[in-house]
């Protein structure tokens, strides 16, 4: 997976303006388990698919709000746990 993030991140320097490259490389992020990475890319490739009225920008921004979704999950579950004891 570490090559995998590289070659992404090779291709967000040579793409920046790509909001496909982004999303990609939170893919491999996301794999990872680098979650916040992973946040921040797919927020930066809806970003430039507003922009840039991209006709993938819908499939960015799902990937986008289940990860977000996930992560909110995560903090309620910690919470609970943690009122737990």
């Amino acid at each position: 997976m570490d090559d995998a993030i590289r070659a992404f991140q090779r291709n967000v320097e040579r793409y920046p303006g790509s909001p496909n490259v982004h999303d990609s490389l939170g893919e491999a992020y996301e794999r990872n388990g680098e979650l916040e990475a992973a946040v921040r890319s797919y927020a930066k490739a809806v970003d430039l698919a507003g922009k840039s009225k991209d006709p993938n920008l819908p499939v960015f921004e799902r990937n986008l709000a289940r990860l977000n979704a996930t992560l909110e999950a995560a903090q309620r579950d910690l919470a609970q746990y943690i009122e737990g004891f």
